[in-house]
Parts: C-alpha cells; structure tokens; sequence
C-alpha cells in the first residue's frame, strides 16, 4: 500500500520534471495542441524543435488552433530508440486525410523531449472520414 502511494507520488510529480518516454512526451505534445496550450507545447520541445518552430509558438493559440483544426485522432505505430535518442510515428486522422510524422526525441537531464518534427507522409484513405456505413465494402 505505501509502496502504490510512493509509485503514485512520483509519477505524479514526474509530470513537473519531464517525460518518462518518449510515448509520454509525443502524447503530451498532441494534447497541448488539442487543448491549445502554448506552454505545455513548449516543455515537450528540445531547443533545436523550440528553435525551428519559434515563429509558430510566437504566434501562440491562433497557430495551435491551426494545427488543431481538422485533427480528429492520432496513434503511435512505431517506435524505436538508441540509448538517449528514439525515433516514433504518429499516424494523425485528419478531417480530409491520413498523416504519418516521424518525431525524433532525444533524453535530456532525465527527460525526453522532441528534438525534430517531419518530415509527413501522406497515407492513402482506405475508407474517407465520415463515410457512412451503408457506402462501406464489404469484409474479406
């Protein structure tokens, strides 16, 4: 009981210091942008990605509603790593079409961070967004 109640302090309070892995800071990273929130946006960020998105961050929420916009829903798939660096894939679902970004992240003091965002890739739609079941094909 007291070790559940440490476990559960700590994991709490990681949240202040960093990212555990580099699935907790890439999915940290798409909920500050689905909740439009610049800041948290930035702690997911290493200096180079700060540094390559700046104009964007500058322009604050109007940019996060931008890139939040058509977003209906984003998977990981992929993920690989190398000691303190890693290399994952998010396959973003978007209103009109499929996205898969490669995100670099890199282990810093403790925590993970993105390093590198893209290039995208666009993936071919198997069935469009929003098509009604009745205009679906049949199963194998």
């Amino acid at each position: 009981m007291i070790l559940g109640m440490i476990a559960a302090a700590s994991i709490a309070l990681r949240g202040d210091r960093g990212f555990a892995s580099p699935s907790a800071c890439v999915n940290a990273y798409y909920q500050a942008v689905a909740n439009q929130d610049v800041e948290a946006m930035r702690r997911c960020l290493a200096d180079p990605a700060r540094r390559a998105m700046a104009d964007d961050l500058d322009r604050g929420k109007s940019q996060l509603q931008a890139l939040a916009k058509d977003l209906k829903n984003w998977v990981q798939t992929d993920e690989s790593s190398d000691g303190p660096k890693a290399q994952l894939f998010i396959d973003e679902r978007r209103a009109d079409k499929r996205l898969r970004i490669r995100y670099l992240l890199e282990e810093q003091a403790g925590s993970w961070l993105i390093t590198q965002i893209g290039p995208s890739q666009e993936l071919p739609e198997h069935i469009p967004y929003n098509t009604h079941v009745s205009k679906t094909p049949e199963g194998p």
